[in-house]
This record gives structure tokens, sequence and C-alpha cells, in this order.
């Protein structure tokens, strides 16, 4: 059953993915994307209160929503007369909201003595698009979790990374990224959220662990699909290579490099792999001044993001994670 299940859904996602891949948006269409959401927040908002919440009986925001006494037109109340950043306010201090720990299910839900028990399933989407892939998050600081790679969802995140993208002057630099391949989101993500605006690394390296030596079967058809389906379509998709974090020189030197002859360049990876390569480009006496760093997935601390600038490059932190997608753009 497990396998039938998965080929449905490898088949589902291997089908959206096409048309995903056809259609680009300009910066344009990106910035109309983006005001047009600012004009319909509260109205999305209660959309998805009301489906999400209301309509889903196993929401763990339902229990807690009961606790405070407040129904669906309470809330709609609250947005008219308070707008919604107030709604939110009232709602906190009600009680009503998740912790980070408890949203990856690390810790049970407690509101006044009461314990809510629930899992990192539970706040799954309930509505989510035929076109989705089940993988993991980065787990930079966790082993990760299980999340829906949904074409819509990275189809709704592309216009804020190409407006952030265009802020810094990156949309047109030759890219390297260090990210994971399946079972490991991270990788593809990045790769698919980049491709409604068709902006490709030159390089992909992704960092080995012990489940890269033998991905299961699926992921390694849809790390070859995707990447297929992409040149096929005409895009300029890199083929992922393995390096580990001990030959971060590698990365160093194609930032030499590309800097000799473009002049500047962009590395995205987890802000522990840009220390690396900072480290190595210190030690080898490489000055990286042009190349800008663009880093997530931990804490950019003062003294990581200070050995970052003392070999040169410039960084740029964002804060991201894969449930929800882009949370804060520097």
């Amino acid at each position: 059953m497990a396998f039938l299940s998965d080929l449905k859904m490898y088949s589902r996602f291997a089908w959206g993915l096409r048309s995903f891949l056809r259609h680009t948006i300009t910066l344009e269409e990106a910035k109309a994307i983006v005001q047009k959401r600012m004009a319909e927040r509260e109205e999305n908002f209660l959309r998805l209160v009301r489906k999400g919440i209301f309509g889903y009986p196993k929401s763990p925001y339902l229990p807690l929503l009961k606790m405070a006494h407040c129904e669906m037109g309470d809330i709609e109340n609250m947005v008219q007369d308070k707008g919604l950043e107030g709604t939110l306010r009232i709602l906190r201090e009600a009680g009503v909201y998740i912790s980070f720990e408890e949203f990856k299910g690390h810790e049970p839900i407690v509101r006044s003595g009461k314990v809510i028990q629930t899992t990192s399933h539970e706040f799954d989407n309930p509505h989510l698009s035929p076109y989705y892939y089940h993988v993991k998050s980065g787990g930079t600081t966790s082993a990760g979790t299980r999340v829906g790679l949904d074409l819509d969802h990275i189809k709704s995140q592309a216009s804020f990374i190409m407006i952030g993208m265009n802020a810094h002057g990156l949309l047109n630099l030759p890219a390297l990224s260090w990210w994971g391949i399946p079972p490991d989101i991270t990788g593809f993500e990045s790769l698919l959220l980049r491709a409604k605006f068709n902006y490709f690394p030159k390089k992909w390296y992704y960092p080995i662990t012990r489940q890269d030596f033998h991905p299961p079967l699926k992921h390694r058809l849809a790390t070859h699909y995707i990447i297929l389906m992409g040149r096929l379509l005409g895009f300029s998709l890199p083929w992922p290579e393995p390096l580990s974090i001990n030959q971060a020189e590698r990365v160093a030197k194609w930032v030499v490099e590309t800097l000799k002859t473009e002049g500047s360049c962009l590395v995205a990876t987890h802000i522990s792999m840009l220390l690396r390569i900072s480290l190595v480009a210190l030690e080898k006496g490489y000055n990286l001044t042009g190349a800008t760093f663009l880093g997530g997935g931990e804490p950019p601390t003062p003294a990581k993001v200070n050995t970052i600038q003392r070999c040169g490059a410039r960084y740029i932190p964002h804060y991201f994670f894969t449930e929800t997608g882009v949370v804060a753009w520097s």
C-alpha cells in the first residue's frame, strides 16, 4: 500500500511539475502579486481560519480557540474592528498561539494547566494541491521533519524571493548553491523557487550525509526527473554533485575563479557552510571581495558574520523555514 501511495504521489507531482516549470514571472509581475496580497491580507486570513481551522476538525488551533471561547464570528468581528495585527495580538494574549517547539511536535501544548497532545503532522495543510511530494526539512538543529513539497506553495513564495534578490542586486549574478538532495528538501525547494523567474546556480553541491550514500529509490527518481524535465523545457538546471563540509576549499576556489572572470558572484547555503568557506579563504589568503553569501538555516551570530566579512564577502541573512516559507528577508 505504501508503494502504491508513493507511486500516485510521485505521478501527480511529475505531472504538475511540467506546468510549473513552463510558467515564469517577471519582476513587475512579482511586485503586482505582493501588492495584491497585501490588499487582501484580511480576507485571506479569514479564509484560512475558516477552512484550515474551523473546517478542519484535527486542527490543533481548535481546542485553543474553544478555551478562549472564540468562534469564527468573533474573529470576523475582531478583524473588522481591530484589523489583522490587532486581532492576532488579542488571540495571542488569550493563549491562541503555537510555539516553535509545539509546532514541531517536540513539546505538548500547555495552556492554563491544560495539556493538548498533538503531533507535527496535525499542522499539515489539509488543503494541499494534488502536486506535492513528501520530503524532509533541512534539519540544521534536528533530524528534520516530514513536510510536503507543494508546487502551489513554492509558486506563492517565488515573488518574495525575486523581489528580495532584486533589492540586493543578485538576479544576474553567477551563483553556486550548497543545499541537500531528497529526502532533504532544501536543494530542490531553492531550485524550484528560482525556476519561477528563470534563475539557476551554475553549480549545485550537496553536503554528504549518511543517508545520501543510499537514498531511497523514489528520491533518486525524483532527482533525475526534476533535472531532466527542466532541461527538456530549456532550463539550465545543474546536476547536483556531492561535496563534504571538509571540502569547502572547492567552493572558495570557485568563488575566486568566478570573481576573476565575472567580478561578482553569489553563494547560497547554510551559514555553517559559509563559515567553513570563509575560514578556508582566510587560511589560504583568498580575497572574496565581490562575492555575496546568502545564508540561513541557523542563527547568524556576530562571530560567524564577522568571519565571513573578514574574507571580503558580503553577507545577507534571511529567515526561512520549510513549512511556511519566507518569514523575513534582510
